[in-house]
């Protein structure tokens, strides 16, 4: 189902050239981050033991391993999405919740992609208490509620900015999350568009404001990623500063140490990962993306 707005967007963004700036040099270019030391050995077991078993499909498999991705996102089948939230769900909470499994219960996993919970759910439930599963099932729910909620809105309406990114904070995965949604919803706007996918911050910013040319709402987005580390950095120090951390041990310290730095190297390796397909195509450290799809 085409809709009036997504009508209106393809005929403003048909044909448009972009340039992107250099978002790593513009951004993040004063943060000192490092590749993961395991990286090879976490990228063998992605490609050659989870993909192989866990998505069965030989092309999605190729394109997966292609894109360098280090995350198997989930895929929804056409028309099913309600069905396939459900039996999901269904899925997730007989694994994560003790009281509804039943002696030598087996699990259906053909109607999703969540099987591995079949044995990443037994692990969570031994070595972690209560409320931190609790908390944690319910956080894995929401997440695939948000994400089933954008399939459907999707083939009805675009959403406004608001429903967008309250629906974004809960299906990307990870924080600092605004920061990781604008980059990647520029850098891969084209492959969007040629999906027919418009619920994206740079078409969603010129819906909301019809006076933005395409180039217009990626200047606003690049100035959003700057206001979001500056954010991020100010919430850095001002945990650094609190009488609550000082009072935490060394040991503790160096935790949050590591997971402020691991939100870092997330940001800037999210980033050079965007541009891994557009590297041939840049030019003095700009891309230039022009908007074009079959009619």
């Amino acid at each position: 189902m085409v809709n009036r707005e997504s009508l209106w967007l393809s005929s403003r963004l048909q044909g448009q050239t972009l340039i992107i700036p250099d978002l790593l040099a513009r951004v993040y270019g004063d943060w000192d981050v490092s590749r993961h030391a395991h990286e090879a050995e976490v990228r063998t077991d992605i490609e050659e033991s989870f993909l192989t078993r866990w998505c069965p499909g030989r092309q999605k498999r190729q394109q997966l391993i292609k894109s360098n991705s280090a995350m198997l996102a989930g895929y929804f089948w056409s028309g099913r999405t309600q069905a396939y939230r459900e039996s999901t769900l269904a899925f997730l909470k007989q694994t994560l919740e003790a009281e509804l499994i039943q002696p030598g219960q087996k699990y259906d996993v053909a109607d999703h992609n969540s099987g591995c919970f079949a044995e990443i759910s037994p692990a969570l439930r031994a070595g972690t208490t209560f409320e931190s599963l609790r908390r944690f099932a319910d956080f894995l729910y929401e997440y695939v509620d948000s994400v089933c909620a954008v399939q459907e809105t999707r083939e009805e309406r675009l959403p406004d900015m608001d429903c967008y990114f309250a629906n974004r904070e809960l299906s990307i995965g990870a924080y600092p999350c605004i920061m990781a949604m604008d980059v990647n919803d520029i850098i891969s706007l084209r492959k969007e568009l040629n999906a027919g996918q418009f619920d994206s911050v740079i078409p969603l910013k010129m819906l909301r404001d019809t006076s933005l040319s395409a180039q217009d709402a990626v200047s606003e987005a690049c100035e959003d990623l700057i206001q979001s580390k500056r954010v991020f950095q100010e919430a850095e120090g001002a945990l650094s500063d609190s009488a609550e951390f000082k009072k935490l041990s060394a040991a503790t310290k160096a935790d949050v140490g590591k997971l402020l730095t691991g939100c870092k190297n997330m940001m800037v390796g999210n980033v050079k990962w965007s541009y891994v397909p557009f590297h041939s195509a840049l030019s003095n450290g700009l891309l230039k993306l022009t908007a074009y799809w079959q009619a």
